[in-house]
């Protein structure tokens, strides 16, 4: 059984974002970055895989963070709660994606989220 997962979007977090930004262009060699969210940086990796870069205070546990594309977010939602799953209401960017947090048995933050085309 193939899994339903269609694209995969990877956050780490950064204390400065726009050095951050320089760095990771160099690094990877990434075209241009958008503001997805405030202090939210994403790079396009290739045609189903992204790099945000998460910005947060000096000091402060920030953690990563694994996102998940797929293509039902409501079902994936009624799924995960129905595994008694504790996850945050879906939420949603209009025009741009729907999306739920939640975390796994180690405290890892997770992901699932939808395009919106």
């Amino acid at each position: 059984m193939g899994s339903d997962v269609t694209s995969l979007t990877v956050g780490i977090p950064v204390t400065d974002l726009t050095a951050a930004v320089t760095w990771y262009k160099t690094l990877l060699g990434a075209g241009d970055e958008c503001e997805v969210a405030p202090g939210i940086m994403e790079f396009q990796l290739f045609s189903t895989g992204w790099l945000q870069l998460l910005e947060g205070e000096q000091g402060v546990p920030l953690g990563g963070v694994v996102r998940f594309g797929v293509g039902d977010i409501e079902k994936r939602h009624s799924r995960l709660e129905a595994l008694g799953i504790k996850v945050q209401p879906i939420g949603t960017v209009p025009g741009v994606v729907c999306y739920f947090n939640f975390e796994d048995p180690f405290s890892n933050r997770l992901c699932f989220y939808e395009q919106l085309e």
